[in-house]
């Protein structure tokens, strides 16, 4: 898929703590609007959901025939500096779940780089991005011994990739939800 190594370097800490990674320091971190369902989960029935989900960590889903699904981190660079960070879902292999999953137990998640399918439609770009490819990077442990969502590194889908590689214009990402007051 993408080379290792192909990622965007740096990081940035915005008014929450939250880390980004990016090409160059931003400012602030805008969290995006709250994470859906993986979105091949949201097509099912209240009723087919009771019976295929058999896991659901809120950081890791598992469904029956459908996926295995880890959220994750998507930042969106603004063309003012600032970074959104959508929460997403990616669909992993199985033995790509099982891995990242050992690797949490044995510690050695961080740097570690995986590949997954992506698993949400993201405003204001839709459905365009379901199972987009995606380079994902483990991320370190936190000082409360928590582990950090990974994060979309790269992508081989040319609007995903787009995404990750360019500022967007402020308004046209966020529109009504900026959280700063509208100038005059």
């Amino acid at each position: 898929m993408l080379p290792v190594g192909s990622a965007r370097r740096g990081t940035a800490t915005g008014p929450a703590g939250a880390g980004a990674t990016a090409a160059a320091p931003w400012t602030r971190s805008i969290p995006a609007s709250p994470t859906p369902s993986p979105h091949l989960i949201g097509e099912l029935s209240p009723a087919e959901r009771a019976e295929r989900v058999t896991a659901d960590t809120g950081a890791v889903m598992v469904a029956r025939g459908v996926g295995n699904f880890l959220k994750v981190r998507l930042p969106i660079r603004l063309d003012d500096g600032r970074t959104v960070v959508h929460l997403a879902w990616v669909r992993l292999a199985a033995e790509v779940i099982e891995d990242y999953t050992r690797r949490v137990h044995d510690g050695t998640l961080e740097g570690h780089r995986f590949e997954g399918l992506f698993g949400n439609a993201i405003e204001p770009w839709g459905e365009e991005l379901l199972q987009a490819p995606v380079l994902l990077g483990g991320q370190r442990e936190a000082a409360d011994g928590s582990i950090r969502s990974s994060e979309v590194l790269d992508s081989e889908h040319p609007l995903l990739a787009r995404i990750l590689r360019e500022s967007w214009p402020a308004e046209f990402v966020l529109g009504d939800r900026d959280p700063r007051p509208a100038r005059s």
